[in-house]
C-alpha cells in the first residue's frame, strides 16, 4: 500500500515536472516564432519607410488620397 502510494506520488510529481518543462518549451518556441515574425515585419516596415523617404511611393500615395485629403496635406 505505502509502496504503491509512493510510486504514484513520484509519477505525479514527474508528470507535473514534465508538464512544466513542456509549457516552458512551448512558451520559448512561441517567443522565438513571435520575435522572428516581429523582426521580419519590422524589417519590411523599415524598408517601406526608407523607400517612401526616397520618393518611390510618393506618387502612389498621392493617387490614393481623396482630393480633400490631398489638399489638406
Amino acid at each position: 500500500m505505502a509502496r504503491s502510494l509512493q510510486l504514484s506520488l513520484q509519477m505525479s510529481i514527474g508528470n507535473k515536472r514534465h508538464t512544466k518543462m513542456t509549457a516552458e518549451t512551448t512558451a520559448k518556441d512561441f517567443r522565438i516564432i513571435i520575435n522572428t515574425k516581429y523582426h521580419k515585419i519590422s524589417n519590411q516596415f523599415r524598408d517601406l519607410v526608407q523607400q517612401i523617404k526616397e520618393g518611390k511611393y510618393f506618387c502612389w500615395l498621392l493617387n490614393t488620397m481623396r482630393p480633400a485629403q490631398a489638399a489638406q496635406n
